[in-house]
């Protein structure tokens, strides 16, 4: 149940699964959300969208479904995200239904069914694990082990040991790929309009972001008001074994989903500001890589990556100067139809430091621009980094951004010891159900007034 990594086999994979099930031409496919396939709507046409693929969870099997099966969100919403948005998507769903189709585990507690399952912190709070899902108990640091990005972010970034920067943005990418560790808080200004209709009014709000990483292990936490329309994903973390995502910021409506092994494809309606300083280098890819948002450890591995590479192989080639002196780094792939190639344009100040990043289509047209100011010299880095980042979201060919958020970064530490407790999002006090989804069963689940997420697939106690 994990989000492919190609869109190409989503949408070949969906079609035949779901062949027997298309719907006629202007009709409404008899159902679009309660699949557990790989896809969460439908085409006017009937086939599969894809652009709407699940999340990448098992959550909704929690919700009372089975893999290949209806399985409804008891709480009405959406299934899918949108992978040119990040906007929730698939068909609303009725609160009055909880599917009889699930089954649950067979036999007591998944503990006793996995030795490997935590049990450091012991049972209590409904919880028969308890505690951390990496077992780490501790509150020292994580060791600063070096991560290997996926494959496919690996692929996208092993393209880029040859790319020749500019000395301000060279500077920038072998210090903050020696981080050991990094801690970043940020308010966010966030105002948007549906993409898809122009005419709908804005919608403004303020959010906090914040980002813990060192070595494998990292956390985002985000309190963007779900109102806002992007998914409502407060938090997730990876701790180096287990991946955790929390679904829902309110109680009633929220499950944490646990599945071992780290999830490229995260949907994180907000992104790391720090990290968009350097997001032409960015593993994100229509293609291969979706969803993959820059991390320290990919800076980690280009920076050693690029270091093996001498001068004279032939660094260089992959930049051009442009008419308008801007410079021009390829990009990944869009999201538009067939996935055209994308680069970004490199805007240079007096001294030398980059401060605006243009992705543009085959076309010349503008997809996204990344604004960076108020530069200050990072304690313990030697280089300035900007703590006002902007970025805007347009559709290609329309003029005004269909979505801008501000952010400014006010805290910034560097090396700084991170308790290994930080990426445990299983022992929060916030977190009253627990879903794993490689034993397919809730490891926790605690009733909240107001409960509206489906108890289906609860071991006995």
């Amino acid at each position: 149940m994990r989000f492919p990594l190609s869109l190409v086999a989503i949408a070949i994979a969906a079609t035949s699964v779901f062949a027997a099930r298309t719907a006629a031409v202007g009709q409404a496919p008899p159902v679009t959300c309660n699949f557990q396939g790989v896809v969460c709507n439908f085409l006017p046409s009937g086939a599969p969208d894809p652009d709407c693929p699940k999340l990448p969870t098992s959550y909704p099997i929690a919700n009372g479904g089975v893999t290949n099966g209806p399985g409804y969100y008891n709480n009405g919403t959406p299934c899918g995200w949108n992978v040119k948005t990040k906007k929730a998507c698939g068909a609303n769903l009725g609160l009055d239904t909880c599917n009889a189709e699930s089954t649950g585990p067979g036999n007591g507690w998944p503990c006793d069914l996995d030795p490997d399952y935590p049990t450091c912190l012991g049972g209590g709070g409904g919880n028969p694990c308890g505690g951390s899902p990496s077992g780490d108990c501790s509150d020292g640091a994580s060791p600063p082990v070096l991560a290997t990005p996926a494959a496919a972010a690996a692929t996208r970034l092993d393209g880029m040991a040859l790319l020749t920067l500019p000395p301000g943005a060279e500077n920038t990418l072998k210090a903050l790929g020696s981080l050991r560790s990094v801690h970043v808080v940020a308010n966010a200004a966030v105002t948007m309009r549906d993409p898809t209709t122009a005419q709908v009014p804005r919608v403004q709000s303020a959010a906090e972001y914040e980002y813990w990483e060192a070595g494998r292990a990292y956390r985002i936490r985000n309190t963007l008001d779900p109102k806002v329309g992007l998914v409502d994903i407060p938090e997730w973390a990876f701790d180096g074994r287990f991946h955790q995502m929390l679904l829902g910021s309110a109680a009633a409506n929220s499950a944490l989903s646990v599945h071992r092994g780290d999830e490229r494809s995260t949907t994180v309606p907000l992104e790391n500001p720090l990290f968009l300083a350097l997001a032409y280098l960015s593993p994100e890819d229509a293609d291969s890589c979706p969803g993959c948002e820059l991390r320290l450890a990919d800076l980690a591995y280009l920076v050693r990556l690029r270091a093996t590479v001498a001068e004279s192989s032939g660094r260089g080639s992959a930049m051009a100067a442009t008419n308008d002196a801007a410079l021009v780094v390829a990009g990944g792939r869009s999201y538009g139809e067939g996935h055209p190639a994308t680069s970004h344009r490199l805007t240079l100040d007096a001294s030398g430091r980059v401060v605006s990043i243009k992705q543009v289509d085959a076309a010349g047209q503008l997809l996204r621009q990344i604004d960076l100011a108020d530069f200050r010299l990072a304690e313990g880095l030697g280089v300035e980094l900007p703590r006002t980042v902007t970025l805007s979201k347009s559709n290609a060919g329309e003029g005004a951004p269909w979505l801008v958020i501000k952010y400014e970064i006010g805290t910034l530490e560097i090396n700084t010891p991170i308790p290994a407790s930080t990426y445990n999002l299983m022992s929060q006090p916030r977190v009253h159900k627990i879903w794993d989804s490689d034993l397919g069963a809730y490891v926790k689940h605690e009733r909240v007034p107001g409960d509206a997420v489906c108890p289906k697939s609860v071991s006995p106690k």
